[in-house]
């Protein structure tokens, strides 16, 4: 039985240690023209800059409400991209208020998704995580995208 626990254990410890430390890789299952994992292709190596939003990449029909006792943000929206580009990974930036209009800090949130030009996107139920429970008001705007 100790044998039997030492083999499990040793197993165990090789598998974690492989899957942590341990670059493994599937190619059977990977079609040819993906390139392996970590390796770095010529639309990889020059990393892609964000750009300025400056109102090309605009939100409109902004609603939210707090969630989880009105400490987390549930956003809905819609992005609408006016540029000429195919636009992707923007961040949502949005200002918090009170009843007062005191600033109560910020949150913001990336979406990993791209948008064709002149085309909208609509989204229902983002979670932007924590809020200031005592936040009243949202102003958000897209701070910045990646161009295609």
């Amino acid at each position: 039985m100790k044998k039997r626990y030492i083999a499990l254990l040793l197993i165990g410890g090789i598998i974690v240690w492989r899957g942590v430390f341990g670059e493994v890789e599937q190619t059977r299952d990977r079609p040819e023209h993906l390139p392996a994992a970590g390796s770095r292709t010529a639309a990889s190596a020059a990393p892609q800059k964000p750009e300025a939003a400056h109102g090309q990449v605009e939100i409109s029909g902004l609603r939210w409400k707090g969630g989880g006792f009105d400490t987390v943000g549930i956003f809905a929206f819609t992005i609408t991209n006016k540029t000429r580009d195919k636009v992707k990974d923007y961040r949502i930036a949005c200002s918090l208020f009170g009843k007062s209009g005191t600033g109560l800090g910020s949150v913001s949130k990336r979406i990993y998704e791209d948008l064709e030009p002149g085309k909208s996107r609509q989204y229902k139920d983002l979670n932007f995580g924590f809020v200031n429970s005592q936040a009243n008001d949202a102003r958000c705007s897209v701070d910045d995208y990646v161009k295609l």
